[in-house]
């Protein structure tokens, strides 16, 4: 079997963002598909992302983000565009699918499209939720997976940093106060010179930012992916509570 990670974004008339984040993912090391789950946009987000795609072999990248990316493009972002209940039945060559929800269903309901999707292929090992705004590394996917050689860890995250500011930490991790009933993000503000070493972060860490969360098939497939019951925030915290003994974050 030749491991595959499903790269899961949630559109909601996001269009722009969402297009040079997909500028970036092409850059990205790594055995991957992409699926963008657009929660019944209006602003004509599906037609838009569409064109970018058939348009990009005729074209230079022209997506804001794409102006700091190094490296060339690995493949031509093929597309297809499909109901709330695709198969993953799919040509091995498609980078891109667009599910259209044809409503709001929310973070959770949004993402659980693309987990449902990624369930089905039996060659995908890793799910990596990951927001429409970012602009991902090339090598961090392969980062992500390397995390993942520890058996133990079941869900690992990035280091978010600021498009503005990229010298800046956005978040680490999350760690919650349960009397407060809040979270609060590890490293915010933080220069990147002055980064706490990994164990630190994990010793505090309570759930993984839901910016990047990245897991194992396996983990999604037993907690059937994110809790509905969350509209917006929260997801992630939900999940870390609802791993299984021995694993952790």
């Amino acid at each position: 079997m030749t491991s595959r990670t499903h790269i899961i974004l949630v559109n909601w008339n996001g269009a722009v963002d969402t297009i040079a984040c997909l500028e970036a993912l092409l850059r990205l090391e790594g055995n991957f598909t992409v699926t963008v789950c657009d929660n019944g946009s209006t602003d004509g987000s599906v037609a838009r992302i569409e064109a970018w795609a058939n348009s990009w072999e005729t074209r230079a990248p022209t997506a804001p983000a794409a102006a700091s990316m190094t490296g060339p493009c690995r493949w031509s972002p093929t597309v297809r565009t499909v109901g709330p209940s695709a198969s993953s039945a799919q040509e091995p060559h498609v980078f891109l699918t667009i599910i259209e929800a044809g409503e709001n269903l929310g973070f959770a309901g949004g993402n659980n499209l693309g987990i449902h999707l990624a369930l089905q292929d039996p060659d995908c090992e890793y799910i990596w939720i990951l927001n429409n705004d970012t602009v991902p590394a090339p090598d961090a996917l392969t980062a992500l997976i390397a995390r993942m050689d520890d058996p133990a860890v079941a869900v690992c995250g990035s280091t978010l940093i600021y498009h503005d500011d990229p010298d800046r930490v956005q978040a680490l991790g999350g760690r919650h106060f349960l009397l407060r009933a809040r979270g609060e993000p590890i490293g915010a503000g933080l220069k990147i010179r002055d980064l706490p070493d990994q164990a630190t972060v994990e010793a505090e860490l309570d759930y993984v930012v839901g910016a990047s969360l990245f897991t194992r098939k396996s983990v999604m497939a037993r907690t059937g992916g994110l809790s509905e019951a969350y509209f917006l925030y929260f997801e992630e915290l939900d999940l870390a509570r609802r791993l299984a003994p021995g694993e952790r974050l």
